[in-house]
Formats: C-alpha cells, sequence, structure tokens
C-alpha cells in the first residue's frame, strides 16, 4: 500500500507524527474519505549504562490512531506503516526495533 502523508512538526526531539492518506496526486486536509491513519513514532534511546554493556540498539515505538477506515486491515497496515518508517526514519538496523501499536 502506498500512502500519501502530510508531516506534522513536533517540538520534541526523536519524535514524529504523520498523517497518512491514501496515494493520490493531491492532498486535501482533512478529508475523511482519503485520511487512513495518524501515526506517531518516538525513538527511545538505551540508557547509558546499557550502551556500556553493549545494547546500542534503538526502538521506535509507533502510535496508529484514528484507524477507522475499513477498506484495509490491521495486518496489512502495519506491514505498510513498517515499510513506511523505514523510507522515511533511516536510524534503525533490522524491524525488530520497529513496534507497531494501534491506540
Amino acid at each position: 500500500m502506498k500512502f500519501s502523508f502530510v508531516e506534522n512538526i513536533q517540538p520534541y526531539e526523536n519524535s514524529w507524527e504523520y498523517g497518512l492518506y491514501e496515494y493520490d496526486d493531491e492532498i486535501q486536509l482533512g478529508d475523511a474519505e482519503s485520511h487512513i491513519c495518524t501515526v506517531r513514532i518516538i525513538m527511545i534511546k538505551p540508557h547509558e549504562v546499557y550502551v556500556q554493556k553493549g545494547l546500542t540498539d534503538k526502538m521506535f515505538y509507533v502510535a496508529v490512531e484514528d484507524f477507522e477506515n475499513g477498506k484495509y486491515s490491521k495486518v496489512e497496515l502495519r506491514k505498510s506503516i513498517m515499510d513506511f518508517v523505514k523510507d522515511e526514519i533511516i536510524q534503525f538496523e533490522n524491524e525488530d526495533q520497529i513496534v507497531v501499536l494501534f491506540s
């Protein structure tokens, strides 16, 4: 599944928010028909004590909000969101670092 997206600027470090829409040449903000969901991505770094012990992997938690679009299953959307995160945020090494949660 391919998305069009709008990034909502966040005042916090290691935090991103996107409005995901069905792919189209034009995004109309507030259009309930094309809006799929809102995703908030939070990067969590390990504490310095654990970095000294060799844990260097960051974790990315993705909260999916406003998912009421009946066109897509959660399984399909989860896979597409993980691909989206890989394309947009390049600070991770493997998929085990991404956790997608539906609210």
